[in-house]
């Protein structure tokens, strides 16, 4: 009976245990992966009062992507705006630039977390709009 009552105490033991080695090994996982990344490397140069659109994309997301945003203290020339579809892999800048510059854009693509935490994906882009 004592064997019996021992036997039954120490299973939660055993599997908290388990549950300790697989959490882990995933984290070790986790910090492995590299991350997803957002393309293109460079935007091409726009016109102002003309039609401009890009697509953008995430690869090597470990989970499907939240959104890709822009970042407000380096925004999209005026006229332009991201168009992002949540779980999809990609993107779009559209619209058409209403000022000409040169323009310093940081944009974030955030992943949803599964065993992961969510990941992020950043790149600034130099955009020029030409009158």
């Amino acid at each position: 009976m004592l064997r019996k009552s021992l036997l039954i105490a120490s299973i939660p033991l055993l599997l908290t245990g388990c549950e300790t080695l697989l959490q882990g090994a995933m984290s070790m996982g986790c910090a492995l992966n590299a991350g997803p990344v957002l393309h293109p490397e460079s935007l091409p140069a726009g016109r102002m009062g003309e039609a401009y659109s890009v697509r953008l994309a995430v690869s090597d997301a470990p989970a499907p992507v939240l959104g890709i945003y822009v970042n407000d203290s380096q925004p999209l020339p005026p006229g332009l705006r991201i168009e992002h579809q949540e779980r999809d892999d990609h993107g779009w800048i559209s619209g058409t630039p209403t000022r000409p510059g040169s323009y310093e854009v940081h944009l974030v693509a955030l992943t949803y977390g599964t065993q992961c935490a969510g990941r992020r994906a950043e790149r600034t882009y130099r955009l020029q709009i030409a009158e």
